[in-house]
């Protein structure tokens, strides 16, 4: 009998195969966010389109919290090391800010919180690795100097929804412009909220540039990365669908009518 073919997998950020399990959402993040007022589960909406036209739409229900997913795409040694270390140098600044929202009070705060906003979002995609749209070079400076690409943005905001849900999107493009048909143009927006804050991360490699000022002055978000200076003295609080707005609204700036995309569209709900 032949043997059956195993797929090798690599780690994402430095090719190792020695792959562990990894928590999306840190374990401990459980502390410090509400329960929520019943036990269920969660469920996963996928909505694919082209061109802005619908092809597929898919949804999930499944038992327990979403803060309990894992992936299996990074290597021990990345999860053990850099990635944990990582994880407790922003623990006690995502604590605060869960608890009590306010701006990040110098530039190494700023890079922390944002280097761990875009490594959970680098895990949350890979749950759909087709619609990836990061790649090796992007995540070796994350993992090189714990800080987002230049490609990156992410924003900070107050929260005022239901702090007892966890409104976790996801929006993705890949595609090609016309005038580039050799270039893959890519793009992705991913927002969630926990306790009192807000976070949005949106990157893009195509040549559509969003100012930050556009989400700081509709929606009240404050751009942490790249640091600019100085920092807006206030937000304005964001609500539940003000979050399911963002992604959206990101996605369709950086996806002109001259593109021709494929969109995933990923939202999580508990249910």
């Amino acid at each position: 009998m032949a043997k059956k073919f195993q797929k090798r997998n690599f780690c994402m950020y430095c090719g190792n195969t020695n792959l562990s399990k990894e928590h999306i959402f840190p374990r401990w993040l459980q502390q410090y966010i509400p329960p929520p007022a019943y036990r269920g589960g969660h469920s996963t909406s996928i909505v694919r389109s082209e061109g802005h036209v619908e092809i597929r739409f898919e949804k999930e229900n499944r038992l327990g919290d979403i803060l309990n997913k894992t992936v299996r795409s990074v290597c021990v040694t990345c999860n053990n090391e850099w990635m944990s270390a990582l994880q407790n140098d922003a623990k006690p600044l995502i604590v605060d800010l869960i608890q009590r929202f306010h701006l990040p009070n110098s530039e190494t705060e700023r890079r922390i919180i944002a280097a761990w906003v875009v490594m959970t979002a680098l895990s949350w995609e890979q749950l759909d690795k087709a619609t990836s749209t990061s790649n090796i070079k992007e995540r070796s400076v994350l993992k090189q100097k714990i800080e987002p690409p230049e490609n990156w943005f992410v924003f900070i905001g107050e929260f005022h929804g239901d702090m007892r849900s966890k409104r976790i999107r996801r929006r993705a493009g890949l595609g090609h412009r016309e005038n580039f048909p050799d270039i893959v143009s890519s793009h992705q927006t991913t927002t969630f909220a926990f306790g009192k804050v807000a976070f949005a991360a949106y990157s893009s490699n195509n040549f559509t540039k969003l100012e930050p000022s556009d989400l700081e002055q509709e929606y009240g978000m404050v751009c942490i990365w790249p640091c600019y200076s100085p920092l807006l003295v206030s937000t304005s609080p964001l609500t539940d669908l003000d979050l399911d707005d963002i992604a959206e609204v990101v996605s369709n700036y950086l996806s002109p009518e001259s593109e021709s995309l494929k969109v995933l569209n990923s939202a999580v709900r508990l249910m």
